[in-house]
């Protein structure tokens, strides 16, 4: 299992929890994974992969993990993009939920910069990119060797007030405490206990809910 399969599990629960939709399967654009570079997944961004995030609360953490990694690896091997999927799709009728608003974009596994850039520019302290057909973009970068960026490029305007950054905490308080799990925990945790809302919003919907 990659660190990219686990993000992408955690994101999607993660984004589970801000919604009511009976369906809370998700569909997570993931750009850049690299048919060339599976194992470490490089960022290839003349790759685009819909990666489909089934609501299986039955799983455990781990084997929720294991499915992202299954999802993953099998749109590599099928070498179909997210574009030329629904391309198909449309061009035959068989249907397609389109591309998705949710992206996470992974590019960690070593650094994006040199060494020389590094020296010559300085540390990077803040990113910024634009994706205006994307309501939330999990970008995962280690720019330096010695650390790893997690930045949420949110779309103005699509969200309710607050709801971005509750959504990042959340998913960052996630991925901070699976650092700490073991592979035994993972096998008897699920991910509804790693990815716990901030106790102001569980207080706050406890009230509109009028249980407490």
């Amino acid at each position: 299992v990659t660190r990219s399969a686990m993000l992408l599990a955690v994101y999607a629960e993660a984004l589970r929890r801000w919604t009511d939709d009976e369906n809370r399967d998700f569909i997570v654009t993931v750009p850049g994974l690299s048919v060339a570079g599976t194992e470490s997944h490089i960022l290839d961004r003349t790759r685009i992969y819909a990666a489909r995030c089934l609501d299986r609360p039955d799983r455990s953490a781990a084997e929720s993990f294991t499915d992202s990694a299954a999802e993953l690896r099998y749109r590599i091997a099928k070498g179909v993009d997210a574009v030329d999927e629904l391309r198909h799709a449309v061009a035959t009728g068989s249907g397609h939920r389109g591309l998705a608003p949710y992206v996470l974009t992974y590019s960690a596994d070593r650094p994006v910069l040199p060494a020389t850039a590094s020296e010559l520019l300085g540390h990077p302290t803040m990113i910024r990119s634009s994706t205006p057909q994307v309501i939330i973009d999990f970008q995962v970068y280690r720019f330096v060797a010695e650390e790893v960026s997690l930045s949420f490029d949110v779309r103005v305007g699509a969200l309710a007030d607050g709801v971005a950054e509750q959504l990042f905490v959340t998913t960052v308080e996630a991925v901070t405490a699976l650092a700490e799990w073991t592979p035994e925990r993972a096998r008897s945790m699920k991910l509804t206990d790693l990815v716990t809302l901030p106790t102001h919003v569980r207080r706050h919907r406890d009230q509109l809910a009028g249980t407490e």
